[in-house]
């Protein structure tokens, strides 16, 4: 290479002195690569000017500082960009009525909504109603469906005592890592209490909500022992000694435990009323608590040639099975009554029974003490009556529930023998009412039988009960 002339090294110092002030140079090696001078050329074109020299060198290392200082913060972005997974939703998100628009802009900011196992299950459940919500969880599940970018389903640990403890607990696991999006006040309580960020939705019950409701809820039927846990309704006491059921769902049949119910379900109930047997067939068309099925067909049986009679083979096995257990043991084909069985003698024949509407957690029971224009329940423990809210039985407690039927009330008298689920009770009395003009004077034994009777009577407004059920 030829040696460079005074005017050319004057040239190419302004070029470096340039290329430093105006551009991100951080080394000599990087004026080298830029204008194509060999590092000795590069110090021979400074050495003339030494003190702008130190102040390029200056602007060299100040970009080289503030290079590698902005390289962490890209590193330190990126890995918060990895630890963060996502929104985690649950069901109660669908009650909101921007939930979408929510869920979009989620989507639109490049992150991902987290669906856990347990949250899927409910927004199954959930686009079976028709209103908002129900077509909201539908929307929410075909968005997931098609878009896995930005949808993310999880399996999660189902074990605790409620399905939002359980989804609380994900989130817990990867606090700093997800923000629960929920309209559920109590579980964001619950999460926050853990530290998880969460944001809360406030629900929106529209009138077009509630008037679809009404419309579904026309000519409906109410199922018994039936109750609403975590959003899904569940039929229990499905077998016992006087009630049997049958649930066919999706082609498959359940007896036994518990149920829970889908809409569409066929629901097959038979039960012991003294000298007869009751059957139902009943359809499910809401998973409301109230007015959730349409009656299908309903019988009564005398005796088991009435059974027989029966032209659908399905009902017949069905009753025919319950017929055997109904019938007392030497095969007589009247139904044993307790309502003509005298009080010592009834305290005999149903020992060990199961109250039902009890429920057992944690080696404890509990009763809902639930008083309408169905039902009335007292529970009478250690000379004190209770008659509202949840009641945590003990051994020995006396519980009293009038029921309201198609065409009569019962009494029925249960004395808590155990704090099990099954077998916790004995029947201390039971009775069916179909004429009230005695207001119940000679037709209870005791005192405190009349005075809880003729309160419900009172509070239900019966005077004639046929005369009042056949005007319904």
């Amino acid at each position: 290479m030829s040696k460079r002339t005074a005017k050319e090294i004057e040239n190419d110092y302004k070029k470096i002195r340039e290329l430093v002030e105006t551009s991100f140079i951080t080394s000599v090696k990087g004026i080298e690569e830029a204008i194509g001078l060999t590092v000795q050329e590069i110090k021979t074109s400074l050495a003339k000017h030494p003190r702008v020299e130190k102040r390029l060198m200056a602007k060299l290392e100040e970009n080289r500082q503030e290079k590698s200082s902005k390289c962490v913060e890209k590193k330190e972005e990126e890995k918060q960009t990895e630890e963060f997974l996502g929104y985690v939703i649950d069901n109660s998100i669908v009650d909101v009525k921007d939930a979408l628009n929510i869920i979009d802009k989620v989507c639109l900011s490049n992150s991902k909504i987290i669906i856990t196992s347990i949250t899927i299950n409910e927004l199954e459940d959930s686009r079976e109603y028709d209103d908002f919500a129900g077509k909201n969880a539908g929307r929410i599940l075909s968005m997931a469906a098609q878009d896995p970018k930005h949808f993310e389903s999880v399996i999660i640990d189902e074990s605790l005592a409620t399905k939002d403890d359980c989804i609380v607990k994900y989130c817990a696991d990867n606090k700093g890592k997800v923000i629960l999006l929920t309209a559920d006040n109590t579980m964001a309580l619950k999460a926050r209490a853990y530290g998880v960020e969460t944001q809360y939705f406030v629900k929106e019950i529209m009138a077009e909500n509630q008037e679809s409701q009404k419309k579904n809820q026309k000519g409906c039927d109410t199922l018994a022992f039936t109750k609403k846990v975590n959003g899904e309704l569940i039929i229990y006491a499905m077998e016992g000694n006087i009630r049997s059921t049958l649930v066919k769902s999706n082609g498959t049949s359940y007896s036994q435990g518990e149920c829970k119910l889908k809409i569409g379900d066929d629901v097959l109930i038979a039960v012991k009323k003294g000298t007869y047997i009751t059957f139902a067939h009943y359809k499910i068309t809401s998973l409301y608590e109230r007015k959730n099925c349409k009656l299908v067909y309903h019988r009564r049986f005398y005796s088991l040639e009435d059974v027989d009679k029966l032209s659908n083979e399905e009902y017949k096995a069905f009753m025919r099975r319950f017929a055997k257990k109904a019938f007392n043991s030497e095969g007589s084909k009247k139904v044993v009554s307790t309502e003509t069985m005298p009080q010592q003698e009834c305290e005999t024949r149903n020992s060990l029974n199961t109250l039902y509407m009890a429920r057992a957690k944690q080696g404890k029971l509990f009763l809902s003490l639930v008083n309408n224009d169905y039902r009335s329940t007292l529970v009478r423990s250690d000379g004190i009556e209770y008659n509202t809210g949840e009641y945590e039985l003990k051994i020995g407690d006396d519980v009293y529930i009038a029921t309201r039927k198609y065409d009569y009330l019962t009494f029925a008298h249960y004395k808590i023998t155990s704090l099990k689920k099954e077998n916790n009770c004995d029947v201390v009395f039971y009775g069916r009412y179909t004429d009230l003009k005695d207001n119940f004077k000679y037709s209870l034994p005791k005192a405190e039988y009349k005075t809880f009777m003729r309160d419900f009577k009172k509070r239900i407004g019966l005077k004639d009960i046929r005369k009042s059920f056949n005007n319904i």
